[in-house]
């Protein structure tokens, strides 16, 4: 199973774009966003199965707004708990240090996806694999940072792709 990562898209609908175009490429099977999305409607149109958590700029959405009408949407809250192909998944934001520390100091989760740094991270940490994706924010991101990744889980295999244009 392949997933792409990507978080902090600050409204760039360009990136967006782009980096769904680089998903579609890579065959993976869904999306996980890890927050600081911002607008919404930038998913509305999405076609690969995303996995969302809010971000600290991220306002949560109602269920009578329009992005729900997108099957291929799962608003997980501002903590995400999947298990994928077997492996216990967390995601959240990255913005909260203690409910991050906490998963990862509870060696119950494979891999831990967080953003909000707006630096991309492959670290392991105990018995987790902690990735954060990186970030499109093009005022206060380094660009060696504006990355999404796509990860096999089958492989434990992680690739950063650089998205160096805005």
């Amino acid at each position: 199973m392949k997933i792409g990562l990507i978080s902090d898209t600050h409204n760039n609908m360009d990136a967006v774009k782009r980096s769904y175009d680089i998903f579609e490429e890579n065959k993976v099977d869904c999306v996980i966003h890890c927050g600081d999305l911002v607008d919404f409607d930038i998913l509305k149109d999405i076609k690969i199965k995303t996995y969302f958590v809010y971000g600290n700029l991220d306002k949560p959405i109602k269920l009578s707004d329009d992005i729900f009408m997108n099957k291929n949407i799962d608003i997980l809250g501002y903590v995400g708990i999947l298990n994928l192909d077997g492996k216990n998944i967390f995601i959240c934001h990255g913005n909260n240090e203690e409910i991050l520390n906490n998963a990862i100091e509870s060696l119950k989760y494979d891999y831990i996806f967080t953003g909000h740094t707006h630096k991309n991270r492959d670290e392991i940490i105990y018995n987790s694999r902690i990735i954060n994706p990186g970030a499109h924010n093009i005022i206060n991101t380094n660009e060696k940072d504006r990355t999404i990744a796509v990860l096999d889980i089958a492989e434990d295999n992680l690739k950063f792709f650089f998205l160096t244009n805005g």
